[in-house]
């Protein structure tokens, strides 16, 4: 993150770089000289000392300082073969070059020469030689510590360049622009955590002294990037608290008191801790902005829908979004069976309504129009006026988006937000998608509720699972087999899911009443499959991960996945939480015959355990982030160098850090901070526009 001027011109002015290797260099992404800066090399050589040529051994990968004595070249047919006598002060080897008879145009009897290559046996000379890869003639002393005598970089290239091209345009910047850089970090801050300065850092990143040097460099631009994102998500959720009113929601706790009588079971302690802290959030006077993460059945409905009832007594009305119309139908048709005899109005506010019908729905919300409305993430899309709207819940919140949030604002007031998610998310991915907003975990199950016992399967012994679903069918239970459906094979996919469901209609279930539901249906045909799997008229369902965030169907016990390989272990996780919601035991075979040790390590996972939580802290060890959790709106996508599994401590440092100085310097007007600000409204202006607009 480099802003002067001279190190944000363009690569091309560098001296020896040009418009013709500016070229080849904008293919790595290196457009300036901060990209080339912050290049970091793929690895580092250790040439501290380089081997003598009486010291070579056949198959070693070798650099070494020789003198080239004579030339011969001939030519074999299509091929140039040049060889060379070195030597050095313990003995003289061969040098081969293979189609490169210009060689000897370049480097002269008696020269000094960098030689590296593969030590190989020549059977014709029974003796070794060398097959040469690179070589730099050495013009003088500098030349020799470019590329030997320390840890040299080993960069990423392209077509076009070389290692010596890459030391050479590093050490034209290290030259003629490292005096521009500029630290923006106060000195206090580096010396707490223990951070490289930034021109030491980006030059211990190229050459590094040793490893230890290496990665304390590393540190700094790891921390670097970690710093930035977590100071705009934090001045973001500062300037919301403090330039934007929320509407005080003073209850009396009639209407939720009554729901908690209504319920058959306890709420856990994990549930009531998060009730409580929504009551503190909506008393505060603050715009409330909290994620509640649990995983799946651990109870948010009832959290969400008593925060629901909070705005409501408070004598306002409030909405509650789900990512697809069948899971905001399910929600919908609770809050109707739960809290309508309380004389609540709900009214289920659906995308694809015929014209009519949605004027006549849009009419309704106007005062005194229903007290909640419940529809999809969309509602936020339309031009909806919702009179005296002070709480917006907004269901799974990982497919809603960070701009999406902010669209919720109102001119003079901000509605409370509550997001909620059944996806376990990792520390660190919570940190740096979700920084901005406060959080609540949910990490108990209701009583009664039985986590399914899951098997792996080969799939040569589908029969066998197919004659346990029978068994359990018989004693009234259902069954979902789920298909994967991949972006990229799409047709394939579908195809088979497809072509399964006729056979298992038509030859293993056929007592039964099988469905088949995809995403590429239309959405009333989808809608008429999955709500006769869960009133029971089809008692097989055959899907593909439409069903991830779906339904609740308390009959369902018996879950087969087929091709389980190519699912990711969230996804499995989800999939397997739809089973075993009725406090009955469950089952969940995972029918996979895993290649690669990633597959089988997913597969273990999700033998080993069922904790939601451990099994997205693996999944992210396993996979990365990714676009999971919508990290292309989020700013981990911006995250080049950082490793949100290895780099945990160092975010945790990073955040702890820019709290500090929001904390000391909310505006970031003292000079000691105004580098950081600069960098800071270059780095991150799109989530600054969102914030402050």
């Amino acid at each position: 993150m480099l802003f002067h001027p001279k190190l944000t011109a363009s690569i091309q002015y560098v001296k020896n770089v040009g418009p013709k290797v500016a070229r080849y260099l904008a293919k790595l992404g290196i457009n300036t000289v901060s990209d080339f800066l912050y290049f970091l090399p793929k690895d580092h050589a250790d040439r501290k000392v380089l081997p003598k040529l009486s010291e070579l051994k056949e198959g070693e990968t070798v650099f070494t300082l020789v003198k080239i004595k004579y030339f011969n070249q001939e030519k074999k047919q299509d091929t140039y073969l040049t060889k060379a006598l070195a030597f050095d002060s313990s003995s003289s080897l061969n040098m081969v070059w293979f189609n490169q008879p210009y060689v000897t145009n370049i480097i002269k009897p008696g020269q000094l020469v960098l030689i590296g290559g593969k030590v190989e046996y020549n059977p014709f000379i029974q003796d070794i030689e060398l097959n040469v890869q690179e070589y730099i003639v050495l013009e003088n002393k500098q030349d020799y510590f470019k590329h030997a005598g320390r840890l040299i970089p080993l960069y990423t290239l392209t077509k076009g360049l070389s290692q010596r091209k890459m030391r050479d345009i590093y050490t034209e910047i290290t030259q003629h622009f490292f005096k521009y850089i500029e630290e923006p970090l106060p000195h206090n801050i580096r010396s707490k955590i223990n951070l490289l300065d930034l021109k030491s850092a980006l030059k211990n990143l190229h050459y590094p002294q040793d490893l230890p040097t290496y990665q304390q460099a590393r540190k700094r631009i790891v921390f670097d990037e970690f710093f930035y994102l977590q100071l705009s998500l934090l001045s973001r959720k500062q300037l919301i608290a403090t330039s934007v009113k929320g509407l005080k929601l003073i209850t009396d706790g009639s209407h939720h008191k009554a729901y908690l009588q209504s319920l058959p079971y306890q709420l856990t302690a994990a549930q009531l801790n998060s009730i409580k802290e929504i009551q503190q959030d909506v008393l505060s006077g603050q715009a409330m902005n909290r994620i509640i993460q649990g995983d799946v059945g651990c109870g948010k409905t009832d959290v969400a829908i008593i925060a629901l009832l909070m705005a409501i007594e408070s004598g306002f009305n409030a909405v509650l979004m789900a990512p697809t119309e069948i899971l905001a139908q399910q929600h919908y048709l609770r809050l109707k069976k739960y809290i309508s005899p309380l004389n609540i109005k709900i009214l289920l506010l659906k995308g694809k309504l015929p014209t009519a019908v949605k004027k006549q729905a849009l009419a309704q919300i106007k005062n005194p129009g229903p007290q909640i409305i419940v529809g999809t993430h969309a509602l936020i899309q339309d031009k909806i006026s919702i009179p005296k709207l002070a709480l917006a819940i907004i269901d799974e919140q990982h497919k809603f988006g960070v701009v999406q949030r902010l669209r919720l604002k109102k001119k003079n007031y901000a509605p409370h937000c509550l997001f909620m998610t059944a996806t376990p998310i990792p520390r660190s991915l919570m940190l740096t998608c979700f920084g901005d907003l406060d959080k609540t975990i949910i990490n108990e199950l209701p009583p009664g509720r039985i986590r399914p016992t899951t098997y792996f399967m080969r799939l040569k012994n589908i029969a066998k699972i197919y004659e346990f679903c029978q068994i359990q069918l018989k004693k009234g239970g259902q069954v979902y087999i789920v298909y994967p459906l991949i972006e990229e094979s799409a047709k394939l996919d579908l195809q088979a899911a497809t072509e399964s469901f006729i056979y298992l209609q038509k030859h293993v279930f056929s007592d039964f009443a099988v469905g088949l539901v995809h995403g590429k249906m239309p959405i009333k045909e989808k809608e008429k499959m999955m709500d006769g799997f869960k009133q029971n008229k089809l008692q097989v369902l055959v899907s593909t991960t439409v069903i991830e965030v779906g339904i609740d169907v308390p009959n369902a016990n018996t879950m087969v996945i087929q091709h389980a390989e190519r699912f990711g272990l969230s996804q499995l996780h989800q999939l397997r939480g739809r089973i075993g919601r009725n406090g009955q035991q469950s089952t969940c075979f995972l029918v996979a015959d895993p290649k690669s040790a990633s597959a089988k390590k997913r597969i273990a996972a999700m033998l080993e355990t069922a904790d939601g939580f451990k099994i997205a802290e693996l999944d992210l060890n396993i996979r990365g982030p990714g676009d999971r959790l919508g990290v292309r709106q989020s700013g981990v996508s911006d995250l080049k160098y950082a490793d949100l599994v290895q780099d945990e401590p160092i975010l945790l440092a990073a955040r702890a850090a820019a709290s500090y100085i929001l904390k000391k310097d909310p505006t970031l007007s003292s000079p000691e901070h105004a580098k950081i600000k600069e960098i800071l409204i270059k780095k991150h202006k799109m989530l600054f526009n969102e914030t402050l607009n």
